[in-house]
């Protein structure tokens, strides 16, 4: 535990452990809340039904190539230019 201490400033060890537990559940419970939506948007925009939604973990899979991140599919992260608009 990182110290917690309660209102009269002593060190609260029991509290400081149940707190980070609702932490804990409060973010898991936001995680599979991010999740269904995502699946969810995933079948409006006509995604495959498959069950599931890939997870890529916390910051996702890619990996910078000549400082340009790459994901794991190959392509870029890197927002692509619309045509016609300084094309030379």
């Amino acid at each position: 535990m990182s110290g917690y201490k309660n209102g009269e400033g002593y060190s609260d060890p029991t509290a400081g452990a149940a707190l980070a537990r609702i932490r804990k559940q409060e973010r898991n419970r936001r995680r599979k809340e991010i999740r269904r939506h995502l699946y969810l948007l995933k079948q409006l925009a006509g995604g495959e039904n498959n069950g599931s939604v890939e997870r890529t973990g916390e910051r996702g899979n890619c990996s910078g190539g000549e400082g340009l991140p790459q994901c794991e599919s190959g392509t870029s992260t890197k927002a692509e230019k619309p045509r016609g608009e300084g094309d030379d």
